[in-house]
């Protein structure tokens, strides 16, 4: 069982159409977990917590989920993608660990890539990600030596029967950060999300700079590597837009999350993802609604009030008030170990 879901409060945050968060196995172990879970929980065994019925009740549905998911060949656990014939008709076939569907299709982390999968029907906006990619800029060497590390690396352009296919390169050490917070059961200690929030605001100032917005900064765009503290965006490109040009599209969530502005002018402002760092904050810190920041005591207060204020217009501005809300809320920078690794959560 994954050492991080042994609370109610953990267990029962799990979505009960997202059995892969509990079940972190492949359907030949499937039963023997769920029967561990189920005499864990049972509450003629554990007598030390009152939910310890509703906890059972929702593994037992998790569980008829996951095995569901596995019989219609739906679960977003280990698998294969198959892609299409190449010329000289031969197919590869990409082993993963772990699959997520998001908005425009299916993302896939395997062992040395994270593959986005579009259907064909948004060939224009994979096409716009892979121009996007292709001329990103510096403006010397030691500026590509900082940022490229937290930019995708793509492979060339593949694709299966119905959808386009981006591969890029990935780290063993970066996960998914949608599968860390996962991982730890739907919240991240605000240490560790403020080392992401720094690492995405330095991106967001270099994202300036070469004038353009991202727009889809989420949790499965965003990769970050638990051992050194780095972070990439590496999925959401197909958004990407030059800053005051008139959009393609956008994601929902970045609907939900713009200023109204952005709704109005229907043009890219850099401004967006300053807001979208701040709804990622929110997320890592399991509050995505913002509704209880200003009042958990486990938050600092300057880091609270720095999400729960609008985004600046100017990036950089935006960076140099997060470096003061950060000391504010930790001190000087110190590196805090966070136990685990990419193996503990594809596995």
């Amino acid at each position: 069982m994954n050492r991080h879901f042994t609370t109610a409060e953990a267990i029962l945050a799990v979505p009960l159409d997202e059995p892969e968060r509990l079940f972190a196995y492949d359907g030949s172990s499937l039963k023997q977990e769920w029967r561990r879970l189920a005499a864990l929980w049972h509450p003629d065994r554990n007598h030390l917590e009152p939910r310890a019925q509703e906890v059972l009740q929702h593994i037992n549905v998790l569980y008829q989920t996951a095995r569901q998911k596995i019989a219609l060949g739906q679960w977003e656990g280990h698998g294969v993608l198959a892609l299409a014939e190449d010329a000289n008709g031969s197919q590869q076939d990409l082993p993963y660990l772990r699959r997520r569907r998001f908005e425009l299709g299916e993302c896939y982390v395997g062992e040395a890539f994270v593959a986005y999968a579009l259907e064909k029907a948004n060939r224009d906006l994979f096409d716009a990600a892979i121009r996007t990619i292709d001329e990103f800029r510096y403006a010397d060497d030691a500026m590509k030596r900082e940022i490229s590390r937290a930019l995708p690396q793509a492979e060339p352009m593949t694709e299966t029967p119905n959808r386009l296919v981006l591969v890029l390169h990935r780290n063993a050490d970066m996960v998914m950060l949608g599968d860390l917070v996962s991982h730890f059961g739907g919240r991240l200690d605000p240490r560790h999300a403020a080392w992401v929030v720094s690492g995405l605001s330095s991106l967001a100032c270099y994202l300036e700079w070469a004038g353009l917005m991202h727009g889809a900064i989420a949790p499965d765009t965003v990769f970050v590597s638990p051992k050194h503290h780095a972070v990439a965006l590496m999925g959401g490109w197909w958004y990407a837009t030059q800053a005051g040009e008139k959009l393609r599209a956008l994601p929902q969530r970045t609907l939900n999350a713009a200023p109204p502005i952005l709704a109005d002018a229907k043009r890219a402002a850099c401004a967006v993802d300053g807001e979208l760092i701040r709804q990622l904050a929110r997320d890592m810190l399991g509050d995505p609604g913002g509704t209880r920041l200003l009042r958990e005591k486990s938050i600092p207060a300057a880091f609270s009030q720095w999400i729960a204020h609008p985004a600046a217009s100017s990036a950089y501005a935006d960076y140099r008030s997060w470096e003061k809300a950060r000391e504010a809320s930790f001190g000087k920078r110190k590196f805090v170990d966070l136990p685990v690794e990419a193996g503990d959560i594809y596995r």
